[in-house]
């Protein structure tokens, strides 16, 4: 499996660990996961991106009516990688939608986690 789902729900946040392409059976595979995560309540997400060779189409559709679906739902996203082409995506989510977003190097994986933790106190 090329994506690694783990989770925290005491301290609302879903953490995905991806390692090469995204396969539409791996994103059936999580999506229940996520989704009985956020019946509970508003969610952060820690995304660990160790490498990343796209994604077929069916996963691309199926996550766009994910995002559209739950949209609100999600406080602030951590990008942990070192692989500098995803911070412009990192900047124009952050800018452009309610989303917190910021960009964590690998070796800063501890200082994502905390700062994903830490939304409580934000406004829905």
């Amino acid at each position: 499996m090329t994506v690694h789902y783990s989770a925290d729900s005491r301290a609302r946040v879903v953490e995905l660990t991806v390692s090469g392409k995204i396969t539409h059976a791996d994103f059936e595979a999580i999506l229940p996961q996520i989704e009985a995560e956020l019946d509970r309540g508003p969610l952060s997400l820690v995304e660990v991106i160790d490498s990343f060779e796209g994604f077929d189409l069916d996963t691309l559709w199926d996550g766009l009516k994910f995002d559209i679906a739950h949209w609100s739902e999600f406080r602030r996203v951590a990008i942990v990688t070192d692989m500098t082409w995803f911070s412009p995506f990192a900047r124009m989510a952050d800018a452009l939608t309610h989303l917190q977003v910021k960009e964590f190097k690998r070796d800063q994986l501890d200082d994502a986690r905390d700062w994903a933790r830490n939304w409580a106190s934000l406004d829905p």
